[in-house]
Protein backbone atom coordinates (compact mmCIF):
# COMPACT_ATOMS: atom_id res chain seq x y z
CA UNK A 1 0.00 0.00 0.00
CA UNK A 2 2.89 2.63 1.08
CA UNK A 3 4.57 1.79 -2.54
CA UNK A 4 1.04 2.56 -4.25
CA UNK A 5 0.61 5.63 -2.46
CA UNK A 6 4.47 6.89 -2.99
CA UNK A 7 3.65 6.16 -7.14
CA UNK A 8 0.37 7.88 -7.27
CA UNK A 9 2.34 11.04 -5.72
CA UNK A 10 5.51 10.73 -7.44
CA UNK A 11 3.45 10.91 -10.72
CA UNK A 12 1.86 13.91 -9.98
CA UNK A 13 5.23 15.56 -8.45
CA UNK A 14 6.77 15.26 -11.72
CA UNK A 15 3.87 16.61 -13.44
CA UNK A 16 4.39 19.61 -11.56
CA UNK A 17 7.91 19.99 -11.77
CA UNK A 18 8.01 19.56 -15.91
CA UNK A 19 4.94 20.89 -16.49
CA UNK A 20 5.80 24.28 -18.34
CA UNK A 21 2.55 26.00 -19.53
CA UNK A 22 3.08 27.91 -23.46
CA UNK A 23 3.58 31.49 -23.39
CA UNK A 24 0.28 32.29 -24.37
CA UNK A 25 -2.11 29.52 -22.43
CA UNK A 26 -3.82 30.64 -19.65
CA UNK A 27 -1.86 31.36 -16.05
CA UNK A 28 -3.60 28.57 -14.42
CA UNK A 29 -2.08 25.74 -16.99
CA UNK A 30 1.27 25.85 -15.43
CA UNK A 31 -0.17 24.22 -12.40
CA UNK A 32 0.80 25.18 -8.48
CA UNK A 33 0.65 21.72 -6.36
CA UNK A 34 2.36 22.89 -3.59
CA UNK A 35 -0.90 22.85 -1.24
CA UNK A 36 -1.61 18.96 -2.18
CA UNK A 37 1.32 17.26 -2.81
CA UNK A 38 4.57 16.92 -0.75
CA UNK A 39 8.29 18.53 -1.89
CA UNK A 40 10.55 16.24 -3.59
CA UNK A 41 14.40 15.95 -3.19
CA UNK A 42 16.89 15.49 -6.70
CA UNK A 43 19.13 13.38 -5.27
CA UNK A 44 21.34 12.64 -8.98
CA UNK A 45 20.92 14.56 -12.03
CA UNK A 46 22.71 13.49 -15.08
CA UNK A 47 23.91 16.40 -17.60
CA UNK A 48 21.51 17.67 -20.17
CA UNK A 49 23.55 16.70 -23.24
CA UNK A 50 25.72 13.63 -23.23
CA UNK A 51 27.80 13.39 -26.14
CA UNK A 52 28.44 9.67 -25.72
CA UNK A 53 26.07 6.94 -25.01
CA UNK A 54 24.22 7.70 -21.41
CA UNK A 55 25.23 5.69 -18.35
CA UNK A 56 23.88 2.59 -17.08
CA UNK A 57 20.97 3.77 -13.91
CA UNK A 58 21.11 0.70 -11.80
CA UNK A 59 17.99 0.29 -10.02
CA UNK A 60 17.80 -0.28 -6.73
CA UNK A 61 16.96 -3.28 -4.40
CA UNK A 62 14.28 -1.64 -2.50
CA UNK A 63 12.37 1.48 -2.54
CA UNK A 64 10.71 3.50 -5.71
CA UNK A 65 13.25 5.72 -8.21
CA UNK A 66 11.59 8.12 -10.53
CA UNK A 67 13.42 9.06 -13.60
CA UNK A 68 12.38 11.91 -16.22
CA UNK A 69 12.98 12.13 -19.33
CA UNK A 70 15.28 12.93 -21.14
CA UNK A 71 17.84 14.14 -18.37
CA UNK A 72 17.26 11.20 -16.24
CA UNK A 73 16.78 13.23 -12.85
CA UNK A 74 16.29 10.35 -9.69
CA UNK A 75 13.62 11.85 -7.61
CA UNK A 76 12.58 10.70 -3.98
CA UNK A 77 9.72 11.10 -1.61
CA UNK A 78 10.54 13.08 1.39
CA UNK A 79 7.55 13.75 3.13
CA UNK A 80 4.21 11.72 3.54
CA UNK A 81 1.10 12.27 1.17
CA UNK A 82 -2.06 14.27 2.00
CA UNK A 83 -4.68 12.55 0.27
CA UNK A 84 -5.31 8.86 -0.80
CA UNK A 85 -4.84 9.92 -4.47
CA UNK A 86 -4.50 13.34 -6.83
CA UNK A 87 -4.60 13.89 -10.05
CA UNK A 88 -3.01 16.59 -12.14
CA UNK A 89 -4.85 20.24 -13.07
CA UNK A 90 -6.88 20.96 -15.26
CA UNK A 91 -8.03 24.37 -15.61
CA UNK A 92 -7.42 25.24 -12.09
CA UNK A 93 -8.74 22.47 -10.93
CA UNK A 94 -7.72 19.08 -9.51
CA UNK A 95 -9.63 15.97 -8.02
CA UNK A 96 -7.84 14.66 -5.39
CA UNK A 97 -9.17 11.31 -3.03
CA UNK A 98 -10.25 12.02 0.63
CA UNK A 99 -11.52 8.63 1.21
CA UNK A 100 -9.69 5.27 -0.06
CA UNK A 101 -11.07 2.18 -1.23
CA UNK A 102 -13.68 0.39 -1.09
CA UNK A 103 -15.53 3.73 0.19
CA UNK A 104 -13.75 5.90 -2.38
CA UNK A 105 -14.72 9.84 -1.58
CA UNK A 106 -13.36 12.55 -4.20
CA UNK A 107 -13.18 16.19 -4.15
CA UNK A 108 -12.23 19.39 -6.22
CA UNK A 109 -9.73 21.62 -5.11
CA UNK A 110 -8.40 25.16 -6.62
CA UNK A 111 -4.94 25.61 -7.22
CA UNK A 112 -4.69 27.06 -3.49
CA UNK A 113 -5.72 23.59 -2.09
CA UNK A 114 -9.52 25.37 -0.61
CA UNK A 115 -12.32 22.45 -1.87
CA UNK A 116 -14.64 23.38 -4.41
CA UNK A 117 -16.74 20.59 -3.23
CA UNK A 118 -17.76 18.93 -0.15
CA UNK A 119 -15.72 15.93 0.95
CA UNK A 120 -17.90 13.52 1.47
CA UNK A 121 -20.23 13.43 -1.16
CA UNK A 122 -19.04 12.32 -4.55
CA UNK A 123 -17.78 8.62 -5.03
CA UNK A 124 -15.99 9.41 -8.10
CA UNK A 125 -15.48 12.63 -10.71
CA UNK A 126 -14.21 13.24 -14.66
CA UNK A 127 -11.45 16.53 -14.47
CA UNK A 128 -12.70 19.82 -14.87
CA UNK A 129 -12.70 20.86 -18.74
CA UNK A 130 -14.64 22.94 -20.96
CA UNK A 131 -15.92 24.65 -17.61
CA UNK A 132 -17.40 21.14 -15.87
CA UNK A 133 -16.95 18.68 -14.74
CA UNK A 134 -19.30 15.34 -14.24
CA UNK A 135 -19.63 13.71 -10.68
CA UNK A 136 -21.08 10.48 -9.61
CA UNK A 137 -23.00 11.14 -6.09
CA UNK A 138 -22.30 8.43 -3.54
CA UNK A 139 -25.50 6.31 -3.29
CA UNK A 140 -26.07 7.42 -6.87
CA UNK A 141 -27.09 10.20 -9.53
CA UNK A 142 -24.98 12.14 -11.56
CA UNK A 143 -24.37 16.04 -11.54
CA UNK A 144 -22.41 18.63 -13.56
CA UNK A 145 -20.36 20.88 -11.24
CA UNK A 146 -19.11 24.37 -12.42
CA UNK A 147 -16.16 26.19 -10.85
CA UNK A 148 -18.00 26.88 -7.94
CA UNK A 149 -19.41 23.99 -7.10
CA UNK A 150 -22.78 24.26 -8.37
CA UNK A 151 -24.46 21.20 -9.44
CA UNK A 152 -26.89 20.77 -11.90
CA UNK A 153 -28.75 17.28 -12.08
CA UNK A 154 -28.16 14.72 -15.06
CA UNK A 155 -31.18 11.90 -15.16
CA UNK A 156 -28.78 9.38 -16.92
CA UNK A 157 -27.76 5.99 -15.51
CA UNK A 158 -23.80 6.42 -16.88
CA UNK A 159 -22.16 9.56 -17.70
CA UNK A 160 -18.49 10.18 -19.29
CA UNK A 161 -16.09 12.67 -19.64
CA UNK A 162 -16.17 16.02 -21.49
CA UNK A 163 -14.38 15.87 -24.49
CA UNK A 164 -14.33 18.63 -27.12
CA UNK A 165 -17.20 20.50 -25.29
CA UNK A 166 -19.27 17.29 -25.46
CA UNK A 167 -20.00 14.33 -23.70
CA UNK A 168 -21.46 10.59 -24.06
CA UNK A 169 -24.70 9.87 -21.61
CA UNK A 170 -26.70 6.27 -21.25
CA UNK A 171 -29.96 5.23 -19.59
CA UNK A 172 -31.15 1.75 -20.72
CA UNK A 173 -28.23 0.78 -22.77
CA UNK A 174 -29.26 4.20 -25.17
CA UNK A 175 -26.43 6.41 -25.65
CA UNK A 176 -26.92 10.56 -26.73
CA UNK A 177 -24.59 13.10 -26.51
CA UNK A 178 -24.68 16.42 -24.65
CA UNK A 179 -23.05 19.65 -24.02
CA UNK A 180 -21.81 21.33 -21.15
CA UNK A 181 -24.87 22.92 -19.89
CA UNK A 182 -26.41 19.24 -20.12
CA UNK A 183 -28.54 20.04 -23.13
CA UNK A 184 -29.14 16.77 -25.47
CA UNK A 185 -26.87 17.43 -28.99
CA UNK A 186 -28.02 13.58 -29.46
CA UNK A 187 -31.24 12.43 -27.82
CA UNK A 188 -31.07 8.85 -26.82
CA UNK A 189 -31.17 5.89 -28.96
CA UNK A 190 -31.01 7.92 -32.03
CA UNK A 191 -27.73 5.89 -32.52
CA UNK A 192 -26.06 3.13 -31.03
CA UNK A 193 -22.48 2.46 -29.83
CA UNK A 194 -21.77 6.62 -29.75
CA UNK A 195 -18.05 7.16 -28.23
CA UNK A 196 -15.95 9.97 -27.12
CA UNK A 197 -15.15 12.70 -29.79
CA UNK A 198 -11.89 13.03 -31.59
CA UNK A 199 -11.02 15.82 -33.76
CA UNK A 200 -14.62 17.23 -34.12
CA UNK A 201 -16.27 13.92 -34.72
CA UNK A 202 -17.11 10.17 -33.78
CA UNK A 203 -18.28 6.75 -35.12
CA UNK A 204 -21.81 5.86 -34.52
CA UNK A 205 -23.82 3.19 -35.90
CA UNK A 206 -27.25 3.41 -37.66
CA UNK A 207 -30.02 1.70 -35.68
CA UNK A 208 -31.54 0.26 -38.64
CA UNK A 209 -29.08 -0.78 -41.55
CA UNK A 210 -26.25 -1.38 -37.98
CA UNK A 211 -23.54 0.43 -40.58
CA UNK A 212 -21.19 2.84 -39.33
CA UNK A 213 -20.88 6.73 -40.03
CA UNK A 214 -19.61 9.67 -38.12
CA UNK A 215 -21.54 13.09 -36.15
CA UNK A 216 -20.35 16.20 -35.58
CA UNK A 217 -20.66 17.80 -31.98
CA UNK A 218 -23.45 19.63 -33.11
CA UNK A 219 -25.24 15.96 -33.91
CA UNK A 220 -25.05 16.18 -37.26
CA UNK A 221 -23.97 13.06 -39.43
CA UNK A 222 -21.15 14.51 -41.78
CA UNK A 223 -19.74 11.28 -43.24
CA UNK A 224 -22.47 8.85 -44.26
CA UNK A 225 -23.12 5.52 -42.71
CA UNK A 226 -21.58 3.15 -45.24
CA UNK A 227 -19.03 1.00 -43.16
CA UNK A 228 -18.90 -2.03 -41.48
CA UNK A 229 -16.64 -0.91 -38.74
CA UNK A 230 -15.29 2.77 -38.17
CA UNK A 231 -13.28 3.75 -35.65
CA UNK A 232 -11.84 7.64 -33.77
CA UNK A 233 -10.10 10.06 -36.21
CA UNK A 234 -6.34 10.31 -35.54
CA UNK A 235 -3.89 12.97 -36.68
CA UNK A 236 -6.84 13.35 -39.83
CA UNK A 237 -7.14 10.07 -40.31
CA UNK A 238 -9.91 7.15 -39.49
CA UNK A 239 -9.94 3.30 -39.91
CA UNK A 240 -13.20 1.89 -41.42
CA UNK A 241 -13.95 -1.67 -42.47
CA UNK A 242 -16.29 -3.11 -45.78
CA UNK A 243 -16.41 -6.48 -46.99
CA UNK A 244 -13.03 -6.80 -48.72
CA UNK A 245 -11.19 -5.20 -45.58
CA UNK A 246 -9.79 -2.57 -43.85
CA UNK A 247 -9.37 1.08 -44.87
CA UNK A 248 -8.69 4.95 -44.03
CA UNK A 249 -10.55 8.02 -44.60
CA UNK A 250 -9.65 12.16 -44.15
CA UNK A 251 -12.28 14.01 -42.66
CA UNK A 252 -13.87 14.69 -45.16
CA UNK A 253 -14.43 11.42 -45.90
CA UNK A 254 -11.99 10.55 -48.94
CA UNK A 255 -10.57 7.18 -49.39
CA UNK A 256 -6.64 7.72 -47.98
CA UNK A 257 -6.06 3.59 -48.07
CA UNK A 258 -8.12 1.18 -50.04
CA UNK A 259 -10.55 -1.02 -48.10
CA UNK A 260 -8.52 -3.63 -48.72
CA UNK A 261 -5.80 -4.69 -46.08
CA UNK A 262 -6.24 -7.28 -43.42
CA UNK A 263 -5.38 -5.21 -40.67
CA UNK A 264 -4.37 -1.38 -40.33
CA UNK A 265 -2.23 -0.15 -37.38
CA UNK A 266 -1.96 3.57 -36.08
CA UNK A 267 -0.82 6.52 -38.39
CA UNK A 268 2.62 7.85 -37.33
CA UNK A 269 5.66 9.46 -38.84
CA UNK A 270 3.33 9.55 -42.52
CA UNK A 271 3.03 5.99 -42.32
CA UNK A 272 0.53 3.38 -41.26
CA UNK A 273 1.23 0.02 -40.34
CA UNK A 274 -1.00 -2.44 -42.62
CA UNK A 275 -0.88 -6.28 -42.84
CA UNK A 276 -1.66 -8.08 -46.50
CA UNK A 277 -1.30 -12.53 -46.70
CA UNK A 278 -0.77 -12.19 -43.25
CA UNK A 279 2.69 -10.03 -42.72
CA UNK A 280 3.03 -6.44 -41.81
CA UNK A 281 4.40 -3.61 -44.25
CA UNK A 282 3.69 0.02 -44.05
CA UNK A 283 1.55 2.45 -46.20
CA UNK A 284 2.34 6.13 -46.80
CA UNK A 285 -1.08 8.69 -47.13
CA UNK A 286 -1.17 7.75 -51.31
CA UNK A 287 -2.14 4.84 -50.60
CA UNK A 288 1.21 3.56 -51.57
CA UNK A 289 2.67 -0.13 -50.01
CA UNK A 290 6.43 1.94 -49.32
CA UNK A 291 7.76 -1.03 -47.28
CA UNK A 292 7.09 -4.43 -47.74
CA UNK A 293 4.76 -6.56 -46.10
CA UNK A 294 7.32 -8.94 -45.20
CA UNK A 295 7.55 -8.32 -41.07
CA UNK A 296 6.03 -11.29 -38.90
CA UNK A 297 2.86 -10.36 -37.73
CA UNK A 298 3.05 -9.89 -34.13
CA UNK A 299 1.98 -6.21 -33.34
CA UNK A 300 1.27 -3.44 -35.79
CA UNK A 301 3.38 -0.62 -33.69
CA UNK A 302 3.42 2.93 -35.19
CA UNK A 303 6.25 4.60 -36.39
CA UNK A 304 7.59 7.54 -33.88
CA UNK A 305 11.46 8.91 -33.77
CA UNK A 306 11.58 7.77 -37.25
CA UNK A 307 11.40 4.22 -35.57
CA UNK A 308 9.12 1.46 -35.98
CA UNK A 309 8.62 -1.95 -33.77
CA UNK A 310 8.96 -4.96 -35.94
CA UNK A 311 9.48 -8.46 -35.35
CA UNK A 312 12.08 -10.74 -37.24
CA UNK A 313 12.58 -14.26 -36.80
CA UNK A 314 11.13 -14.23 -33.24
CA UNK A 315 12.74 -10.88 -32.31
CA UNK A 316 12.28 -7.22 -31.72
CA UNK A 317 14.18 -4.57 -33.46
CA UNK A 318 13.31 -1.32 -35.34
CA UNK A 319 13.35 -0.08 -38.34
CA UNK A 320 13.46 3.37 -40.37
CA UNK A 321 11.09 5.01 -42.68
CA UNK A 322 12.59 3.69 -45.13
CA UNK A 323 12.56 0.22 -44.12
CA UNK A 324 15.98 -0.34 -43.26
CA UNK A 325 17.30 -2.14 -40.00
CA UNK A 326 18.12 0.66 -37.42
CA UNK A 327 18.51 -1.32 -34.10
CA UNK A 328 18.87 -5.06 -34.82
CA UNK A 329 16.32 -7.36 -33.78
CA UNK A 330 17.47 -8.48 -30.37
CA UNK A 331 14.73 -8.21 -28.22
CA UNK A 332 12.00 -10.29 -26.58
CA UNK A 333 9.31 -8.01 -26.09
CA UNK A 334 8.16 -5.00 -25.42
CA UNK A 335 7.17 -4.22 -22.14
CA UNK A 336 3.68 -2.57 -20.08
CA UNK A 337 2.21 -1.86 -23.51
CA UNK A 338 4.36 0.56 -24.98
CA UNK A 339 4.03 0.45 -28.79
CA UNK A 340 5.92 4.18 -29.66
CA UNK A 341 9.37 6.30 -28.74
CA UNK A 342 8.00 8.45 -25.48
CA UNK A 343 10.37 11.14 -25.53
CA UNK A 344 12.86 8.95 -27.69
CA UNK A 345 13.51 6.43 -25.02
CA UNK A 346 10.95 2.84 -24.50
CA UNK A 347 11.54 -0.05 -22.24
CA UNK A 348 11.66 -3.59 -23.99
CA UNK A 349 13.05 -7.04 -22.43
CA UNK A 350 16.31 -8.40 -22.87
CA UNK A 351 17.65 -11.43 -21.43
CA UNK A 352 15.19 -11.60 -18.80
CA UNK A 353 15.33 -8.06 -18.05
CA UNK A 354 14.11 -4.70 -18.73
CA UNK A 355 16.06 -2.14 -20.22
CA UNK A 356 15.32 1.25 -21.53
CA UNK A 357 16.84 1.77 -24.81
CA UNK A 358 16.53 5.49 -26.51
CA UNK A 359 16.67 5.78 -30.43
CA UNK A 360 20.23 4.75 -31.23
CA UNK A 361 19.85 1.17 -29.64
CA UNK A 362 21.54 2.80 -26.49
CA UNK A 363 21.06 1.26 -22.76
CA UNK A 364 19.67 3.78 -21.04
CA UNK A 365 19.00 1.50 -17.48
CA UNK A 366 18.21 -1.63 -16.54
CA UNK A 367 15.64 -2.77 -14.34
CA UNK A 368 14.45 -5.99 -12.65
CA UNK A 369 13.13 -9.21 -14.34
CA UNK A 370 9.41 -9.14 -13.50
CA UNK A 371 6.75 -6.58 -14.00
CA UNK A 372 6.49 -5.34 -10.31
CA UNK A 373 10.58 -4.28 -10.85
CA UNK A 374 11.46 -2.39 -13.83
CA UNK A 375 9.83 0.48 -15.41
CA UNK A 376 6.65 2.63 -15.94
CA UNK A 377 6.58 5.15 -19.06
CA UNK A 378 4.02 7.31 -17.81
CA UNK A 379 2.70 10.32 -20.39
CA UNK A 380 0.62 12.87 -17.73
CA UNK A 381 -2.73 14.66 -18.63
CA UNK A 382 -3.88 17.85 -19.00
CA UNK A 383 -3.68 20.80 -21.72
CA UNK A 384 0.43 20.65 -21.69
CA UNK A 385 1.66 17.11 -21.41
CA UNK A 386 4.79 16.07 -18.83
CA UNK A 387 6.20 12.81 -19.95
CA UNK A 388 8.58 10.84 -17.42
CA UNK A 389 9.76 7.35 -16.51
CA UNK A 390 8.74 5.69 -13.32
CA UNK A 391 11.03 2.81 -12.01
CA UNK A 392 9.31 0.71 -9.43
Amino acid sequence: MKRILMFLVAMVLLLAACHTAPKDAAPERDGDPAIVEPPVQVVNEAPETVETAPPIVELPEQGNVYVTAPTLARIEIVTPPIYYGVRHFSEGFAVVYTRGYPNTRVSLVDRNGNHVTPQDRFESMEDFRYGVATARIAGGGWVLLDEHGNETPLPYEQVWWFSEGVTIVSTGGRRGVIDTRGNEIVPLGQFDNINSFSEGMTPVRDRQTGLYGFIDTSGQLVIPAIYERAYSFENGFAVVSGPDGAGVIDIQGREVLPIQFEQIGQYGDGLFPVQLDGLMGFANTSGEVVIPPTFEMKWMHPFSHGLALVNIDGRSGFIDTAGNIAIPPIFHAVTDGQNRFIDGVMQMWLDNSQVLIDTEGNQLAIGGNSPGHGFRIWEGGGEVLCRYIVMV
